[in-house]
Order: C-alpha cells, then sequence, then structure tokens
C-alpha cells in the first residue's frame, strides 16, 4: 500500500472518530438543552394553573360572601331578632337556602353569639343554641364587617369555609349575624385539577387546610416556632390538635427540602379574599424529568448510536468523499446549534386578564391585564363581543363552540382561539370561564379569564420546522446515508445510497447490507461492538 494512502487512511480514520465525538457531543448539548427548557416550562405551566385555581377560588369566595349578604337582608332574618319573634319563619327560610346553595348549614345568630335559628335544628349536631362568640367570624361581622374564615366545625367536626355578615340595625350596631358554612369539596374539587405534585391550601401560620396528599391535611407545612403553635391551639381553628410538621424545609422563595433531602419546586398565590391563607403548588424536579425527557432520550438513544456508526463507516470507506461530507456536516451542526439557541429564546411570560359578559355575550367588564394581551384598554372592550377581536374565520368557529356552551349553560376551560392584537399582530389564546347566574337562577353571562399562549404556539411551530429541516438535509446529502435499527436493519436510506449501492428501501427491509469488503469484515464488526457497547 503506497504511504499516501497509508497517511491518508490515518487522517480520515482521525476524522470518523472526530466525526463520532461531534455527533455525542451534539447530543449531550441537546439534550441538557432540552432539559432545562422542559423544566422552565414545567414551572411557568405550574404558575400559569396555580393563579387559575387561585382565581377560581377567589371567584368562588366572592360569590359566597354575596350570597350570605343577601340571606342577612332578608326580613325573616332581620325580624327574628332582638325580641325573638318569627324565628319558625327565619328557620325555614334558612333551610330554603341551604337547599338552594347546596350549603353544609346556615344559621342565624343574636349579639351574644347565640344561634337563635339554623337549618339543621333537626340535626343530632344542632346548632340551636350553641354559642360561637369566640369564633373571628361572628366577632368581624358583629362589628359590622363580612368576613370569611376557614376552620374545623366546633360541633360537627367537619372542615368548612364559613361566611358572616352582619344582619340588621339598631343604632348603627348589627343586631345579629347572618352564617353560611359550605363545605370545602367546593375548593378541594378546584385544587384537583392539578394532577400533578403536591397541592395545598395553607393558613397564615402555615396549617395545611386542603391538600390532594391527605396525610398532610392539618399538619403544619414548616415547623413553627411555640409562640405560632399556642396561637393555633388556643384559636380552636384547627380542632386541639396535635399539628405535626411535615419535615419540609424552605430553602428560598421558590425551593424547598423534604426530610429526605428532595428538592421541590414551589410555587404560592396569595388568595386575596382572605387574610393571609395561599395557594401552594410543589412539584419534584426529578419527576418533571422522567416525565418529559426521559421517554424522549430513551427514543432517541438507539437513533444517536446509529448516526455515530453511520458517520465512521461513510468517512472510512468513501474518503474520496470525505472532504464534502465533513463541510456538510459542519454546516448542519451550525443550523442545529442556531435552531438550538432560537429554541432556547422562545420562553417567554404569559399574561392573562379577567372578564365578565352579559347575557348578549358583551364584555362588561375587564381587567387592566387586556391592554397588555390586545393593546386595548378596558373601557374600549365594553359593549362589545370576544368575536370582535378575532378574524372572521376563527369568529365564526368560536361563534358555533360557544353558541353549544350558551345553550348548554356549562363552564368551560382551555379553549383556544386566534385574535388581532390593536397593532395588528395575533395572539392566541387560551380561554375559561364559569356561568353567572342570576337571582332566578337564569344566565346571565359568563366571567372567566384569558391566557396569552401565542410564545408557546410559536414554539410548537419552530420546532415542527426544525424536524422538517432536519428530513431536508438528509435528504439533500450527497453522501451515502443509511439509518439502521437496534438489530441492524435499514430504516433509511438517502438517494445517494441508492446510487452508489443500487439497493432501494424495499429491497432492503428485513435484510443485512454485506457492503462491508471480507478482510474488512472482522475489524469493522469489532468497532461496531465497542461504539454500541455490546
Amino acid at each position: 500500500m503506497p504511504k499516501e494512502d497509508t497517511r491518508l487512511r490515518l487522517l480520515f480514520g482521525l476524522l470518523a472518530a472526530m466525526a463520532v465525538v461531534s455527533c455525542a457531543a451534539g447530543g449531550v448539548l441537546y439534550y441538557s438543552t432540552l432539559y432545562s427548557a422542559s423544566l422552565e416550562m414545567a414551572h411557568k405551566e405550574s404558575v400559569e394553573k396555580l393563579t387559575g385555581v387561585g382565581r377560581d377560588v377567589d371567584i368562588y369566595l366572592k360569590w359566597s360572601i354575596n350570597s350570605v349578604r343577601i340571606l342577612a337582608e332578608i326580613k325573616e332574618l332581620t325580624g327574628a331578632i332582638p325580641q325573638g319573634g318569627g324565628v319558625a319563619g327565619a328557620t325555614d327560610m334558612l333551610v330554603h337556602y341551604r337547599n338552594v346553595l347546596k350549603a353544609d348549614v346556615c344559621y342565624l345568630m343574636d349579639r351574644s353569639g347565640t344561634v337563635i335559628a339554623t337549618s339543621n335544628h333537626n340535626s343530632p349536631q344542632s346548632f340551636l343554641g350553641k354559642n360561637y362568640k369566640f369564633r373571628p367570624y361572628f366577632s368581624r361581622a358583629i362589628q359590622g364587617e363580612a368576613s370569611i374564615y376557614m376552620a374545623l366545625g366546633a360541633t360537627s367536626k367537619k372542615r368548612g369555609v364559613y361566611f358572616s355578615h352582619p344582619v340588621g340595625s339598631l343604632r348603627g350596631n348589627p343586631l345579629g349575624v347572618a352564617v353560611i358554612k359550605m363545605d370545602i369539596t367546593e375548593v378541594e374539587d378546584k385544587l384537583e385539577t392539578l394532577d400533578s405534585g403536591i397541592v395545598m391550601m395553607v393558613s397564615p401560620r402555615n396549617v395545611i387546610f386542603a391538600t390532594n396528599r391527605q396525610e398532610w391535611m392539618f399538619n403544619l407545612l414548616w415547623q413553627a416556632p411555640e409562640p405560632w403553635q399556642k396561637e393555633i391551639r388556643q384559636s380552636r381553628q384547627f380542632g386541639t390538635g396535635p399539628w405535626p410538621w411535615t419535615g419540609m424545609t424552605q430553602m428560598d422563595e421558590n425551593n424547598a427540602r423534604d426530610a429526605n433531602g428532595h428538592i421541590y419546586h414551589m410555587d404560592r398565590v396569595p388568595l386575596s379574599n382572605t387574610r393571609g391563607w395561599s395557594l401552594i403548588y410543589m412539584y419534584n424536579q426529578d419527576r418533571i424529568y422522567e416525565r418529559m425527557v426521559a421517554p424522549l432520550r430513551r427514543t432517541m438513544g438507539f437513533g444517536v448510536g446509529a448516526i455515530c456508526i453511520i458517520f465512521g463507516v461513510v468517512v472510512w470507506v468513501m474518503f474520496r468523499q470525505a472532504n464534502a461530507s465533513i463541510e456538510q456536516r459542519r454546516a448542519a451542526e451550525t443550523m442545529i446549534r442556531k435552531s438550538d439557541e432560537k429554541y432556547r429564546g422562545l420562553v417567554s411570560s404569559m399574561a392573562d386578564w379577567v372578564w365578565e359578559l352579559d347575557g348578549q355575550g358583551r364584555y362588561t367588564n375587564c381587567s387592566e391585564k387586556v391592554e397588555s394581551v390586545l393593546g386595548y384598554k378596558p373601557e374600549e372592550l365594553t359593549g362589545k363581543t370576544p368575536f370582535d377581536f378575532m378574524p372572521e374565520d376563527e369568529a365564526q368557529r368560536l361563534r358555533t363552540v360557544f353558541s353549544r356552551i350558551v345553550e348548554a349553560e356549562e363552564p368551560f376551560s382551555n379553549l383556544e382561539n386566534w385574535n388581532v392584537h390593536k397593532d395588528g399582530r395575533r395572539v392566541c389564546l387560551l380561554t375559561s370561564g364559569v356561568p353567572i347566574r342570576d337571582d332566578s337562577g337564569g344566565l346571565a353571562g359568563y366571567r372567566g379569564v384569558d391566557s396569552d399562549i401565542t410564545d408557546r404556539k410559536i414554539m410548537e411551530e419552530t420546532l415542527q420546522e426544525h424536524q422538517q429541516w432536519m428530513e431536508t438535509i438528509l435528504m439533500a446529502s450527497p453522501g451515502p446515508m443509511v439509518l439502521y435499527d437496534a438489530v441492524g436493519t435499514p430504516q433509511y436510506l438517502n438517494r445517494s445510497f441508492t446510487d452508489v449501492f443500487g439497493w432501494s428501501l424495499d429491497e432492503l427491509k428485513g435484510r443485512r447490507i454485506p457492503f462491508v469488503p471480507e478482510e474488512e469484515q472482522a475489524a469493522t464488526a469489532e468497532q461496531l461492538r465497542i461504539l454500541i457497547g455490546k
């Protein structure tokens, strides 16, 4: 063999090894980028979901406090105190109100905190004659302030949300207090929409009042100092205890560690209609990895190995075409790197706004967030419909969908729709809403929230373009290329392979290609065995 050929073979052997290393490094870089982007996307999705749940809970609490305000103004209740007459009429009204609202119990208290009428008057656990003046919901309401209070029932031993409102007035002072106790399951159903991780409703002193992890119920999320525990015990808000510590330790604003050393990402959303209460959502980052990245890694493993093998064999055997192949590979790696940089740059924040529609589907109220989403001030939307801000074909599609929703008078969630920003650009929104009822129970409109998911849609389109681009690169390669499965059977080959070797993909289905010279087979088999780790 001429000396020049030996040197050339050695040179291209080194190039083959460099190609394999480059592919492996590129795979590691791509995997690392995908892992980081997946965690970031999971974080943004959790914040979006938690904010939506918090908004739903706040809407429910606001609706309930309005219900007790209406109850407190009914004449059957104002006439029952302070003289004590008309208690029977008040009892009938409380029973009726409980049935309409599907509440746990409705009751009326006089100025001393004693229950003088209640919807559960026939129950073995009747509140009638009980005195609850120690409850903050009574002390606040008797001073003229409506109140929301979450606690374990002193009599029923059941968790609930208490809504209280002052009743009547005598020389500027309330005559008594009307109370509606709602079952906590109304709130827990909303928490269940977060289908992974740990979601909790937590008191100002970090007592877990509602959660999808039942063993944490009435536990202290963080280790509490003795004065806090004494305050919890004296309030009787959460029973008589004990209130064990979950073992969680807060590391910083967004991270916590459990007793076994596992790290959890944490998001917190305050509840605006309560004093110091909040929703907290925790998830283990390792589980996010298993759910989002590991399946893709397992799927890509064989493909990456096959590509490395093909690059080495092609450069070693077809060395006269190596220079062109190397330049092509470098160009492809540059485009992949740019595509990865573009993918990382597509992570952006999402903006939400709350809205209300009347019975004709026209905006009656919008939060200030609409200006950052669509560019319009809230007052510019008043009297208009959501379809006025959509392209014509999208508006026609959404009218059909929304007509079915209105006809069924049912809530809806995660409805994707395209809108036109004030500056002319298209904005994709994710819309959810619940019906608004009038006094007679009829449909008076809808209330809901819109989230801007335009960036996410753009990211999906970019990834699809990247996949199409990779397929184009493989087809346009001047060198023969073939992809194998795990057992060495061809799965794909380009046009150059057919031109050089004469085989088509149909002819090679289920077969192995005997293209390695006989004198090179032993060495090639050993190299392949080392590369694939078998």
